[in-house]
């Protein structure tokens, strides 16, 4: 089990981002929900990461309207990534999920700027309808 909270991550991987040349902004916005927990760009590239931690009693939880803002930011060009912190695989899993954004799996003990830069240029390389969110 992962005994780190997710806002203890979330810093980590922000960190990581930075270094790897990504404008990364952090909101704490009350008034608006479902904001995915990182707004990053870079080279013109837009992207909605929301962290997830597994627990003993579920895999991950993603609310409604979290997934409707990773939806609208798929359909508008930029890239949702759902990271979910997870000790189940090897180093990490890259997956497009059907609703419009790509289900990342990465080791909680493997975080590194190696790993995360990797899966992000497969995110990059893999062409996505914007009409449909299905992997062509």
């Amino acid at each position: 089990m992962i005994k780190q909270n997710e806002s203890y991550f979330k810093s980590k991987i922000k960190k990581l981002l930075k270094a790897m040349g990504f404008w990364v902004y952090s909101p704490r916005d009350i008034i608006r929900s479902g904001i995915p927990d990182l707004i990053c760009c870079r080279t013109g590239m837009f992207f909605g990461i929301e962290i997830k931690k597994e627990t003993a009693k579920m895999k991950y939880n993603i609310t409604p309207l979290q997934e409707l803002n990773l939806k609208a930011i798929n359909d508008r060009g930029g890239y949702s990534i759902v990271l979910i912190l997870c000790n189940s695989v090897e180093q990490y899993l890259l997956q497009n999920h059907v609703n419009g954004y790509f289900e990342l799996f990465i080791n909680v003990n493997k975080i590194c700027i190696n790993i995360i830069e990797d899966a992000i240029n497969k995110i990059l390389v893999i062409p996505i309808s914007m009409n449909d969110n299905k992997l062509l």
